[in-house]
């Protein structure tokens, strides 16, 4: 009797560990899809900074331009149009809001420069490489009120192609959009002028840990995907949470 009621209870409490589990992952996911669904487009802290990042952001996509005369030649066009979409810019906002604490601790500071406003576009653009991938990794149809940009990218429907190579298509054009963002961000951090050389050094230090630290998140999160959930601890689901 002893020994039937130890394992009953050693059966209930491993029940309460995977429905916590269970309902801890059903949350994630949860909050991950209505986080996707919302859309939330009103630009984020005060107007005039938030339009001073708009401006840079606009600038920064009007200057893609690729070197390719073949289909890529669209490319900047489609970039610059995705990234300037709609959003909350909250990256480069507090990146230009973190410049200007600063500069108010220093009596001697100068005008804002113009860098400050390049590397702040840059983030945006950054953050839009990461948007691209996980889109394509999530299956997503939709990026800010619009067609993720793999959905945008698939070939027009034709009695040649089938609908499984559009979808394949469509991602792995994604894919290498989604790298060419990236290496626009990076190349316009590093030209954004009026910088200190060091500051600029320590500031691309830490984004690019930022982009390690997200990849290694969303390959935790890809590689849990079918996970028993009796395996999956409330630590690995905030683990990945930290890390993206």
């Amino acid at each position: 009797m002893e020994r039937r009621m130890a394992r009953s209870a050693a059966a209930a409490e491993a029940r309460r560990d995977r429905h916590a589990t269970s309902s801890m992952a059903r949350r994630a996911v949860v909050h991950h899809r209505v986080r996707k669904a919302s859309g939330a487009t009103k630009p984020f802290g005060d107007a005039s900074r938030a339009a001073y990042v708009e401006e840079a952001l606009r600038r920064l996509a009007s200057s893609f331009a690729t070197t390719s005369s073949g289909p890529s030649t669209e490319l900047a066009g489609l970039l610059a149009s995705y990234v300037t979409r709609p959003g909350k810019r909250v990256r480069p906002y507090l990146a230009t809001l973190g410049y200007d604490l600063s500069r108010a601790l220093d009596a001697d500071a100068g005008p804002r420069p113009e860098g400050v406003g390049t590397f702040s576009a840059a983030l945006e653009v950054l953050h839009a490489f990461l948007l691209v991938h996980d889109d394509v990794a999530d299956r997503a149809a939709t990026r800010r009120g619009l067609d993720a940009l793999h959905v945008q990218l698939r070939p027009a429907p034709a009695p040649s192609i089938t609908e499984g190579d559009r979808i394949r298509l469509g991602n792995d054009l994604a894919v290498v959009a989604g790298d060419w963002l990236y290496t626009a961000s990076i190349q316009a951090m590093l030209a954004a002028p009026g910088l200190d050389p060091t500051h600029r050094a320590l500031a691309l230090g830490s984004v690019l840990e930022v982009c390690r630290d997200t990849a290694e998140g969303q390959f935790d999160d890809i590689a849990g995907t079918f996970a028993p959930l009796a395996r999956v601890s409330p630590a690995d689901v905030l683990q990945v949470y930290r890390l993206k």
